[in-house]
């Protein structure tokens, strides 16, 4: 089945797979033991979102409407309070970007205009208190309420530095603040930077994606809303919010997109891109955001994973691609120089590779395939 959750902590590969209640801990040297550790959820996607691994190498989970922290081993579990008790009145959203702050607080939000703070320090009930529920429609930049008639917004949230962080709306990127002491979002926008490219013509959103901290720069990628529009991306100075460069990655294939489309190497300063097209016009770019130039000409695949994983050391990009319905799954590496391809392994089981979830760190690579998990040690 698909992979919701594939988290590479210190120890183990962490691995929730779609419409399964259990999470999955596997030895990252030993993946054909099967699970040396497992919990059981009591729930599934898309109940159960997206997590994180914090400095401690425990691992937390969106859970509906509560986050829990599961020890390294999955043996222990420790539940947040109800969310939906700070809000009854309303139908709870599917949460699934979690942002950790630098007190150790974790700010919860969905695909709607909500957002939970749940601290990480246990109460008397031995759970951790829910300290604030935000709608963003009520967040105000400059005395107005832009975010009012917003509704769609990107799952995760990215966080900057000195726990400032970034949200998208379908209309709008902002830049958001956390104050420690007060243990609270300040809900005065920073900045807002508003999506050029949707208005009654070209309809796009920019709340398709997270965006990418890059040096001084902020990246946001649209999604397209019609087959006559191309993805753009919007390179925005971090501290204004001012555009300082656009790109078009895929001219060739309008209406093309992917859910998650932007990653990154900090050592460079390149921007990698992606979307998925069924037409042999889109694939992986990357620009250098230092001349503000592409690296290459993009990586033409087709049939591609909805998400790559990036390696810093070698400046690899790996996806899972299929290049036609009778063709095999493969997961690749390209080069982010060259834009050489180098298949890794290969399937002849007939499926689609779009809801691949990728991990990638010092015990190598990891990638759900449909014969598995499987590892790259190089």
């Amino acid at each position: 089945s698909n992979t919701v959750l594939l988290l590479l902590g210190e120890n183990y590969l962490y691995h929730l797979p779609n419409q399964d209640t259990k999470i999955y801990a596997y030895d990252p040297n030993n993946l054909a033991a099967g699970p040396v550790h497992e919990a059981d959820l009591g729930a599934n996607f898309p109940e159960i979102g997206g997590g994180i691994i914090d400095d401690s190498g425990k691992l937390w989970v969106n859970l509906k409407d509560r986050i829990v922290r599961l020890s390294e081993d999955l043996s222990t579990a420790v539940y947040s309070e109800h969310m939906q008790d700070t809000v009854p009145d309303i139908v709870f959203p599917k949460n699934n970007g979690m942002v950790l702050f630098s007190d150790g607080s974790i700010l919860s939000s969905s695909q709607e205009q909500h957002a939970w703070l749940t601290s990480t320090t246990p109460n008397e009930n031995e759970q951790f208190p829910v300290l604030a529920h935000y709608d963003f429609t009520e967040f105000e930049y400059q005395n107005q309420r832009i975010l009012a008639n917003e509704a769609d917004f990107a799952p995760r949230p990215i966080i900057g530095t000195d726990d400032e962080f970034f949200i998208m709306s379908r209309n709008y990127m902002i830049k958001l603040k956390y104050d420690s002491q007060n243990q609270a979002v300040d809900n005065n926008i920073i900045w807002a930077f508003k999506n050029p490219q949707n208005n009654v013509t070209t309809q796009s959103t920019i709340a398709i994606s997270h965006p990418v901290v890059l040096g001084a720069l902020v990246c946001a990628a649209t999604g397209p809303l019609n087959n006559a529009v191309t993805m753009q991306i919007y390179c925005v100075d971090y501290t204004t919010g001012e555009l300082v460069q656009s790109f078009e990655p895929f001219p060739n294939a309008p209406g093309s997109a992917a859910k998650h489309t932007l990653g990154g190497y900090s050592d460079m300063n390149w921007l990698v891109a992606m979307a998925n097209d069924d037409n042999n016009n889109a694939g992986l770019a990357v620009f250098d955001l230092n001349s503000m130039s592409p690296v290459q000409a993009p990586v033409i695949m087709n049939n591609i994973s909805e998400s790559f994983v990036l390696a810093a050391g070698n400046h690899q990009m790996y996806i899972a691609k299929r290049d036609s319905a009778n063709s095999p799954f493969q997961l690749v590496a390209v080069d982010a120089i060259t834009g050489a391809q180098e298949v890794l392994y290969e399937s002849n089981v007939s499926g689609n590779p779009r809801a691949g979830l990728g991990a990638v760190g010092k015990f190598g690579v990891y990638f759900p395939t449909l014969d598995g998990l499987v590892h790259i040690r190089n």
